[in-house]
């Protein structure tokens, strides 16, 4: 059952990723669910947790919060790690890891013990992947992740081709 309560976990903290998203935009529950076309009651229900809405609805968050895709990026990563423990539940295992790619940053830095050079590889570059998209976001939102201050105070831009810098 613990895959059960992981889920259910990332589900409330995808709800409070978009309360937070959705203050930071200065919109109320009331104005983003005009936005997206579904109730204040259906916005608030999953905020806290309490209603699992599909993707339709966070791709339109997304849309409406200017979030670059993370809100839907997170609902895919948690609905295929679902799905993964079902298809495993269902051969009689569930011993083994879970096959593919893991579901969230923190998955694939931890526990790498036993692990492949090219499974680190491949997973360092979902990571940088996972960087990548919340670069995006954040740019979205008005923050320059990739600005830094110079002397003066100003802001003086980085490369901002991460790809360049990372290598």
């Amino acid at each position: 059952m613990r895959d059960t309560d992981d889920t259910r976990s990332a589900r409330r903290a995808l709800g409070r990723r978009l309360a937070e998203l959705r203050r930071a935009a200065g919109q109320t529950q009331h104005g983003l669910a005009r936005l997206v076309q579904y109730g204040r009651s259906s916005v608030a229900n999953t905020e806290t947790g309490r209603q699992h809405p599909e993707r339709p609805f966070w791709a339109r968050c997304d849309e409406a919060l200017r979030t670059g895709g993370v809100l839907t990026a997170e609902y895919d990563r948690i609905t295929n790690r679902e799905h993964r423990h079902r298809t495993v539940g269902s051969r009689g295992g569930g011993a083994g890891p879970p096959s593919g790619p893991p579901a969230t940053w923190w998955e694939a830095v931890h526990d790498t013990e036993g692990c492949s050079p090219a499974t680190l590889v491949h997973r360092l570059c979902l990571l940088r992947h996972d960087v990548d998209r919340a670069i995006v976001a954040l740019t979205w939102l008005g923050h320059h992740p990739t600005a830094t201050s110079n002397r003066s105070g100003s802001p003086a831009e980085m490369n901002e081709d991460w790809s360049a810098t990372s290598s």
